[in-house]
């Protein structure tokens, strides 16, 4: 394929395999003109496109520009020459750019026809806006079928970043620009409503030896994103609906923050998963994420060393916990390892230190309670072990809940009342009730009080002095479960 510097493709079909060279020749004696295009391709379409540079190029800046155009498969290899940019605007592609000197790769409102690999590269942005739209034009494509449209926005599609010096994905939602051209181009724009129906996947992956400055995720609504390797650099995922989330053999040297995350709702396969596993937690930072509305969440063989996690959403009730889980896949939930219940424990235990020592001892006290609860089903606890943790769930929730101890006090009180008051035939007599009865069932409460602060000792029985033991003994323990419930703030 031929083409002078400052050329323009439009309306154009290249079939077969295409091959683009960039020779320093094609430069000589050619002005470089500031804020245009080197190379620019408007609605063509091309079943393989290979671009290639061998050599380095004496010009300030070489861009080549794709807009509303369809290409099966793209290949960028082991380009030479360091000034030169690739742009896609509203484009369908899918291919590889890897291992070139490349200044930057951007894809703006972009369909990824299965998947884009980018890897080894010193700049990657990705960006969608309310520009996003459809050509009809598309609608004729030989790389497309009839209910092109649909299947467009309902197919996968996967961004496999092999992250390098900087990767920006940016999601602006907020630009209601208006394209000038979209009457003349016959262009549909997306609803909100397919916008939100794209099924994308992110994958983004540290290499060891790959230098790393800044990685960002920000406003994103995905169906999916993965994070692995060893981040040297920062990473940061704000603001985004991410409905399964997947951590896998990750550490950052530099900093990694996840802010504002929760299930994009949007999810076309059903599973709202978010895992973390074999990671090593060290600088990670968890502001506002929702954990409690993803149906599984998965914690196996990481550390969380010195993470944060601040503003988090954890749920509320025990059962809920029932979704955090600890399996080597967190896709197969039922296959569980033979000490599953101690890793739950262990993780637990992790997630309670790390709340309390940002201070969060609000979400801090709903761990605690829920790690003595995985204690409880661990085999090897001895059962007198169990006993005292069943009794402590029982009573105040693991010190949590101060309206178990009262409301157990008050029921064993009452009828612990009641049963000292027939031991000394004082009701359910043949005489009238006597309303007093009602002012001393508040001594019967006081631990402290005589043995004969109702009738005198003569009138007291075995039974009425073993009941009375009985409600000393159970008050007293359910006054302290209360005061150490109400306590719970104040503990160190």
């Amino acid at each position: 394929m031929d083409g002078n510097p400052y050329s323009k493709f439009e309306d154009l079909a290249f079939s077969g395999n295409t091959v683009m060279t960039l020779k320093s020749s094609d430069f000589e004696e050619v002005e470089f003109k500031e804020g245009k295009v080197t190379y620019l391709f408007s609605n063509c379409t091309f079943d393989s496109l290979r671009i290639e540079n061998t050599e380095d190029i004496d010009f300030k800046d070489i861009s080549i520009f794709f807009s509303d155009c369809c290409i099966g498969d793209i290949k960028i290899e082991d380009v030479s020459s360091p000034n030169i940019s690739v742009l896609f605007d509203n484009c369908m592609i899918s291919g590889i750019v890897k291992k070139s000197n490349i200044r930057l790769v951007n894809l703006t409102n972009c369909f990824i026809n299965g998947v884009i690999f980018l890897q080894d590269l010193k700049k990657v942005h990705v960006s969608f806006d309310k520009r996003h739209r459809v050509p009809t034009s598309w609608n004729n494509n030989p790389l497309t079928r009839r209910d092109f449209r649909r299947e467009l926005i309902a197919q996968k599609q996967s961004y496999i970043i092999d992250a390098g010096t900087e990767v920006v994905y940016h999601v602006n939602i907020r630009d209601d620009r208006n394209d000038p051209d979209q009457k003349a181009r016959d262009i549909q724009r997306l609803t909100n409503e397919e916008r939100n129906k794209l099924n994308i996947f992110l994958d983004l992956r540290y290499s060891p030896d790959q230098e790393h400055y800044r990685t960002r995720v920000e406003h994103a609504l995905l169906s999916g994103l993965s994070i692995s390797g060893n981040a040297n650099g920062e990473l940061k995922v704000e603001r985004s609906g991410i409905d399964r989330i997947y951590i896998h053999s990750f550490s950052v040297s530099g900093r990694a923050s996840f802010f504002g995350i929760k299930p994009s709702g949007t999810d076309q396969e059903g599973k709202i998963h978010f895992e973390i596993r074999r990671s090593n937690l060290d600088n990670v930072w968890f502001d506002n994420v929702s954990f409690k509305e993803y149906d599984l969440v998965s914690f196996f063989q990481s550390s969380f060393g010195l993470a944060n996690f601040t503003s988090c959403g954890f749920p509320d009730k025990y059962d809920e916990f029932e979704k955090f889980i600890s399996v080597g896949n967190i896709h197969y939930p039922e296959v569980k390892e033979d000490n599953n219940d101690r890793n739950r424990y262990e993780i637990f235990l992790q997630l309670k230190k790390r709340l309390e020592s940002s201070g969060n001892f609000f979400e801090a006290q709903k761990l605690h309670s829920v790690a003595n609860e995985a204690l409880l089903k661990i085999k090897d606890v001895s059962k007198w072990d169990k006993f005292i943790l069943g009794l402590n769930s029982i009573s105040n929730n693991h010190g949590t809940s101060i309206k178990h101890p009262l409301g157990w006090m008050f029921l064993f009180s009452v009828c612990l009342y009641i049963l000292y008051l027939l031991s000394i035939d004082r009701i359910f007599i043949n005489t009238s009730f006597d309303w007093n009865l009602i002012g001393y069932y508040f001594s019967f409460l006081d631990i402290t009080h005589r043995i004969d602060f109702l009738v005198g000792k003569k009138e007291l029985t075995g039974w009425s002095v073993t009941i009375d033991w009985i409600n000393k003994i159970v008050t007293g323990f359910l006054i302290y479960q209360f005061i150490a419930a109400f306590r719970k703030y104040g503990k160190r």
